[in-house]
């Protein structure tokens, strides 16, 4: 083999490891970025739970709040009454827990009360 030939093979080796790794680098990146996609979404989901379930809370009381709370594959972990209006409740969904708060404001034109979620 002349020198240029065994230059050429010894090039194309390096270029294949080059490629190699960086298909591993893309591919390590992709999957953090996947991690990181699930966990925000996980999140994203708990609160709106726990959201669900203050607003549950507000309309018909701790049975109703763990009714939703479960329903919604989650688990009410506390729920504190304000007053006869507000509570905030704390909702365990997998290993994340959120908090939510919510009361009921009546409203002047007919006494309806209305949820409002905060």
């Amino acid at each position: 083999m002349t020198a240029a030939v065994q230059q050429h093979r010894g090039q194309s080796g390096s270029v294949t490891l080059l490629t190699f790794g960086l298909i591993v680098l893309v591919a390590g990146v992709l999957t953090g970025l996947a991690r990181l996609g699930d966990a925000a979404h996980a999140a994203a989901r708990t609160e709106a739970i726990a959201d669900v379930t203050a607003l549950a809370a507000v309309g018909g009381g701790r049975p109703a709040a763990e009714q939703v709370a479960g329903s919604s594959g989650g688990v009410l972990v506390d729920l504190v009454v304000f007053d006869a209006e507000g509570v905030q409740v704390t909702v365990r969904r997998d290993e994340l827990s959120r908090v939510a708060a919510a009361r009921a404001v009546r409203v002047e034109d007919g006494g309806h009360r209305d949820l409002v979620g905060g």
